[in-house]
């Protein structure tokens, strides 16, 4: 599977989620949810439209120290552990 990246667009208040490869839907903020929960109800959407299922672990896309984005990555059933890396430019 793929990774999923959701965006909110403040002019058109609306939230998306692709998988990159095509494959996107959009929908107005639900303002009765949290701004986070908005980009879990995207990812929601775009694996029904896809028939995806399974877990998910969530991180962040930063634009000039700006949280512009939202990346989620498929986990495996067996393995839910996550690796952290830290790599040092010289």
């Amino acid at each position: 599977m793929k990774a999923i990246i959701t965006k909110y667009s403040v002019e058109s208040s609306r939230f998306s989620a692709t998988d990159g490869d095509g494959h996107t839907v959009y929908f107005d903020r639900d303002n009765s949810l949290q701004f986070e929960d908005n980009h879990l109800e995207a990812v929601k959407k775009l694996c029904a439209k896809l028939k995806w299922s399974g877990r998910l672990i969530k991180s962040y896309l930063l634009h000039r120290g700006v949280m512009n984005a939202r990346v989620w990555v498929w986990i495996e059933e067996q393995n839910a552990r996550c690796e952290i890396f830290t790599i040092n430019a010289e």
